[in-house]
C-alpha cells in the first residue's frame, strides 16, 4: 500500500510539474510575440515620426499614409493587449496548479495535503529535477528494451540452429531410409 501511496504522490507531482511548465512555455511563446509586435509598432512610430517631420520640413499637412499607420498601430495595440491577457490567463493556470498528495481514492477531503511552491527558483529546480528523472526513466527504459531485444536475438538464433539441426537429422534419416529402400 506505501508504494502504491508513493507512486500516486510521484504521478501527481509529475502531473502538476508537467502542467506548470506547459503554462509557463506558454507564457514565454506569447512574451515572445507580444515583444515582436511592440517592436513592430515602435517601427510603425519610427515611421510616423519621419513623414511628419519630412511634411513639416516642407510646410505640409498630415495626409492619408499617417492616417493609415495611425490604424496599423491601433491594430497592434489591440493584438498586444489580447495578448496580455492570453498571458494572464496562462499565468493563472500556472498559478492554480497545486501539488495535491492523497493516500487514498476517496474524494478530497482532510487527509488531502496541499503543496504550495510560490518560489520561482523552487519550481524551476523541481522542473529540472523532474526532466532529470524523466530522461533517466527513459534510459533505463531504452536498457531494458536493448537487453530483451539481445535476448529475443539470442533465442532467435538459438532456435535457428536448433531448426537447423533438427532439419539436418530428418534430411540424414531420410537419406538413410532412401538408401535402404534403393539398397535392399
Amino acid at each position: 500500500m506505501a508504494f502504491e501511496n508513493l507512486v500516486k504522490i510521484a504521478r501527481n507531482f509529475t502531473d502538476t510539474t508537467v502542467k506548470k511548465t506547459g503554462e509557463q512555455v506558454q507564457i514565454t511563446k506569447l512574451a515572445l510575440e507580444k515583444s515582436g509586435l511592440e517592436k513592430e509598432m515602435e517601427a510603425l512610430y519610427t515611421k510616423i515620426g519621419r513623414h511628419c517631420y519630412a511634411l513639416h520640413q516642407n510646410g505640409e499637412t498630415l495626409d492619408e499614409t499617417i492616417d493609415a499607420t495611425c490604424a496599423e498601430v491601433a491594430s497592434l495595440e489591440e493584438r498586444i493587449a489580447d495578448i496580455a491577457n492570453r498571458i494572464d490567463a496562462h499565468k493563472v493556470e500556472r498559478d492554480g496548479a497545486r501539488y495535491r498528495i492523497r493516500f487514498d481514492d476517496e474524494p478530497a477531503g482532510d487527509e488531502d495535503v496541499e503543496i504550495e511552491v510560490t518560489d520561482e527558483n523552487v519550481v524551476n529546480e523541481i522542473v529540472d529535477e523532474a526532466i532529470d528523472a524523466a530522461e533517466d526513466a527513459a534510459e533505463d527504459v531504452e536498457g531494458a528494451v536493448f537487453g530483451a531485444a539481445e535476448k529475443v536475438a539470442d533465442t532467435a538464433d538459438d532456435l535457428a540452429e536448433a531448426i537447423k539441426e533438427e532439419v539436418a537429422d530428418v534430411a540424414e534419416e531420410a537419406a538413410d531410409a532412401a538408401e535402404e529402400i534403393l539398397g535392399e
